[in-house]
């Protein structure tokens, strides 16, 4: 990602009271450049920044990022740009699956990304505080795989503590069904909310 790619920030919101893991967080939506969607270049970037953070990461090799594996959740908003968003990053944390709270409006998608780089301890305070772990679910994934249906994954990552202090543990990308029929269900897992 270079400087150019983020010309005119826009102003931060000011909201009035955030709760705990409620957050100020930017979204990042690169242009697509050659034959490089703007989604995968958005993903792959973003991905490569925040797993730099971390004393480790790790990727399914399943999970790829052309657009025939990977898009947004049809209807959402992917415009290239800066745009800040509130975002809830433990919303729904009990009670639902993911399929019954995906939203075109309120499921973000590189804003998650972007936050796993900035908002390192939210990361590591969701594994101490054995909160679960959170679901990117405004993209929607195809796995390379033909046993796989299209369009019903999800992306899902998980923090592993590997030591005391900064820089310390391994971020990981995983992928998991939609359909309830995954069994994991809400007690596995937190779909942040976009709040504003």
């Amino acid at each position: 990602m270079r400087s150019t790619d983020i010309d005119n920030p826009p102003e931060p919101p000011q909201p009035r009271l955030l709760k705990p893991f409620q957050a100020v967080n930017l979204r990042v939506c690169l242009e697509g450049k050659g034959e490089v969607s703007g989604v995968q270049r958005t993903f792959d970037e973003l991905w490569k920044i925040a797993s730099a953070q971390y004393g480790g990461a790790w990727k399914w090799v399943l999970i790829r990022s052309e657009p025939e594996y990977l898009r947004v959740l049809p209807g959402s908003d992917y415009e290239p740009g800066l745009r800040w968003e509130v975002i809830d990053f433990v919303g729904n944390v009990a009670g639902k699956d993911p399929w019954e709270v995906t939203d075109p409006v309120k499921s973000p998608h590189a804003g998650i990304l972007f936050a796993i780089a900035a908002h390192q301890n939210w990361v590591r305070n969701l594994e101490w505080l054995g909160l679960p772990d959170p679901v990117i679910s405004g993209y929607q994934l195809t796995l390379d795989d033909p046993g796989y249906e299209a369009w019903a994954e999800y992306v899902y990552f998980s923090f592993e503590i590997k030591g005391p202090g900064p820089h310390k543990g391994n971020i990981n990308m995983m992928a998991s069904p939609f359909d309830a029929g995954g069994g994991a269900g809400s007690s596995h897992y937190a779909l942040p909310d976009i709040i504003l």
